[in-house]
């Protein structure tokens, strides 16, 4: 059985602790975990709900913000879901980048699955 939870956000806190080498002076923090983005307060799995929910959903801004405000229970700006769909973007750059250079190989060529079909 599948079912959604009561609680299907969860709010963590991070703190890091800060590193000073005793020889050279060196200082700095302990890396953030995966997904986490520093000075950024939404998770990787939330990002990429809004990123599918813009691109793959083609959902408005206004229904992004209704949709995370009243089925997550999450207050949010627009300018939030700007930046979770910047980062959300971002994050598929190396990949598209990658097939954009395998299509353009030479012997590689696009399939059309359009039913159009063109009689000479």
């Amino acid at each position: 059985m599948v079912e959604l939870v009561d609680q299907p956000v969860e709010i963590r806190e991070y703190h890091r602790d800060q590193y000073q080498c005793p020889e050279c002076g060196w200082s700095g923090y302990a890396p953030m975990p995966l997904g986490v983005k520093e000075g950024f307060s939404y998770g990787v799995c939330l990002c990429s709900i809004i990123g599918w929910l813009g691109y793959g959903g083609n959902l408005t801004w206004r229904k992004q913000k209704y949709f995370i405000e009243h089925a997550l229970g999450i207050p949010i700006s627009q300018g939030s879901l700007a930046k979770m769909q910047r980062w959300f973007s971002e994050s598929l750059k190396p990949s598209y980048e990658q097939w954009l250079a395998y299509v353009k190989q030479p012997g590689v060529r696009c399939v059309d699955e359009t039913t159009y079909f063109f009689l000479a």
